[in-house]
């Protein structure tokens, strides 16, 4: 299963930075009508499985206030031949991915409520 290592740190951040929780993230991105779980949620963050749907990602995007091009790029960023790397683009949102992915995050601001 192919994994989308650069999206995941950037949906952390991302969501860090609007001061979500997982378990809230999930709840404003449903499948099938029922919320997206932390544990799906981590998974992706953390490149455990694979990257979600387009759907997903364009619901992401709305919950995230981000243009959904750049999760969507960010999803199959891994995926594109080595020579689209000459592209400016290409180059800049790889490290700009690159760079969120080392940063570092507030102390274990993630799904846990505090006192759990």
């Amino acid at each position: 299963m192919r994994r989308a290592a650069l999206l995941g740190p950037e949906l952390r951040r991302l969501r860090l930075e609007k001061g979500l929780t997982l378990e809230q993230v999930g709840r404003h991105v449903p499948r099938r009508g029922t919320p997206l779980s932390r544990g799906y949620l981590s998974g992706i963050e953390n490149a455990k499985v694979g990257p979600p749907t387009e759907r997903i990602l364009r619901k992401l995007a709305v919950v995230l206030e981000v243009p959904v091009e750049r999760l969507l790029l960010l999803a199959t960023l891994d995926r594109l031949p080595a020579e689209l790397d000459g592209f400016p683009a290409v180059r800049t949102l790889r490290d700009e991915a690159a760079r969120g992915a080392g940063a570092t995050s507030p102390a274990r601001a993630d799904s846990r409520p505090a006192g759990r």
